[in-house]
């Protein structure tokens, strides 16, 4: 925080120098030079909850319960969930997953053959269920010690492990649209892709602590690391979400029976 002077350019880190150049220079009275930085004060203030304010508000959108599409206006999302039929599974290709603005480029493009390989060897687990037998005590243990960029190791270890494709139990069906699909007991179900990648980031920070409740680590020494995964803060999450977006739709989307 710094104070400037109402009648020139100068400012200064300390209230102490402004209150003297002001009396020196502008000779201006101490009260006067109280109300000038009282004044001075209020409006920094103001100006950084302003500031807040808008972080809020860029930070945040609407989501429809129906297809997931995601908007910065609340009124302007109302008003599309009045008319929103959800996601039209008609328009998805059953093999890969995509999903067509229509059902005609549907249809042409599995006329023509959909390339995405079909996997019928490997027995998905069900998400939020993931097989984490593999995951080492080490592994979790160094993921610890990196704190909050260790989730981003870990939850690459659960779900993009071309090792362990039974963890492969979520997909993305539309980036556009916010949808994703996660495996269940009765199959592929959609659901929203903040939905999913949120409980990608959770199973993974559980799985860092679940790993190593009976080891002989000292809970002190690493509490501050314990703290920083269990609470992440909003940058953190965020680019663990853009990882986790882009890693979904960077693999090629599978088919299971």
């Amino acid at each position: 925080m710094s104070y400037s002077c109402e009648h020139c350019n100068y400012s200064s880190k300390r209230q102490y120098n402004l209150k003297r150049h002001t009396s020196s220079v502008h000779k201006v009275t101490s009260e006067q030079n109280a109300v000038l930085v009282a004044n001075y004060a209020v409006l920094v203030a103001k100006s950084e909850v302003s500031v807040a304010k808008s972080e809020i508000l860029v930070a945040k959108t609407h989501n429809c319960d129906k297809c997931g599409k995601e908007y910065k206006n609340g009124r302007i999302m109302r008003a599309h969930m009045e008319t929103c039929n959800g996601m039209d599974i008609s328009r998805q290709c059953p093999t890969c997953g995509k999903v067509y603005k229509n059902k005609h480029a549907k249809y042409y493009h599995v006329r023509k053959g959909c390339t995405a390989p079909i996997r019928e060897d490997v027995k998905l687990t069900e998400f939020t269920e993931e097989n984490t037998d593999y995951i080492t005590e080490d592994f979790s243990l160094k993921c610890l010690k990196n704190a909050a960029y260790g989730v981003k190791p870990m939850m690459d270890e659960i779900y993009f492990n071309k090792d362990h494709p039974e963890n492969h139990n979520a997909r993305l069906m539309s980036l556009k649209n916010n949808m994703a699909e996660v495996y269940t007991a009765e199959g592929w179900k959609p659901e929203s892709l903040l939905f999913v990648v949120d409980r990608m980031i959770s199973n993974a920070v559980g799985t860092i602590i679940v790993k190593l409740q009976d080891s002989n680590l000292n809970p002190s020494e690493y509490l501050s690391k314990y703290h920083a995964i269990q609470g992440l803060d909003r940058d953190n999450r965020k680019k663990l979400r853009e990882h986790a977006k882009s890693q979904l739709y960077l693999r090629k989307a599978l088919h299971y029976e």
